[in-house]
């Protein structure tokens, strides 16, 4: 009996560290460039279950047009580097405008590209062109930090790349995860009165 309590005591332990992912991949279903988290569970040694991992969907979000031209969106992998004074930061979170010292940041004011006069575009490369004229370029950078060719990539400009949260999915399990709590609890319950039982009946 024992045993069976610590496992649906691991499994309840679990399922709030499931329940707390689920619940911020929802909180971020409307975020630009998020990419949803799922938990791994692996069985313990001394049985039970417990979250081995958090692990990342990286797939595409899908595509929606803006028409600003400095929001960005990365068709295929890649991040943007941002820099915030004190390091780089990487996000596919392509939101962007000019601020009045001409640097190209995010909401947040930390910059991806600096010294930016009026009237630029952005190629699919990177590439910012000022009058047809190049003076500066986008670099895309992995999940490291380290820079990828442009080349099975490209950046397009006045779209942004949504979440790939699947708010259907999610709501699904969330279901799933509560009702799997209320068997574990109901279980914890149950041998908590049978252990209480047994005790009085010893005495």
């Amino acid at each position: 009996m024992l045993a069976g309590l610590h496992t649906a005591a691991s499994a309840l332990s679990a399922g709030v560290k499931v329940a707390a992912v689920n619940a911020h991949n929802v909180a971020n279903v409307n975020t630009p460039g998020y990419k949803s988290s799922y938990a791994a569970l692996s069985e313990m040694a001394t049985g039970g279950v417990k979250v081995s991992s958090i692990l990342r969907n990286s797939s595409q979000g899908s595509i929606r047009s803006t028409g600003q031209p400095y929001d960005l969106a990365i068709i295929g992998k890649g991040n943007f580097e941002l820099n915030d004074g004190l390091g780089p930061l990487y996000t596919r979170n392509g939101v962007f405008s000019r601020d009045y010292a001409g640097n190209i940041t995010d909401p947040l004011g930390r910059v991806l590209f600096r010294d930016t006069p009026y009237d630029v575009s952005i190629g699919e490369d990177g590439t910012i062109y000022n009058q047809n004229n190049p003076i500066g370029r986008i670099q895309l950078y992995d999940g490291t930090g380290a820079p990828i060719a442009q080349t099975a990539q490209h950046i397009v400009s006045g779209w942004l790349e949504m979440s790939n949260v699947s708010i259907l999915n999610e709501i699904v399990d969330q279901i799933l995860y509560q009702r799997a709590f209320e068997a574990n609890a109901r279980s914890v319950r149950t041998m908590n009165e049978n252990l209480g039982t047994i005790i009085n009946m010893v005495r």
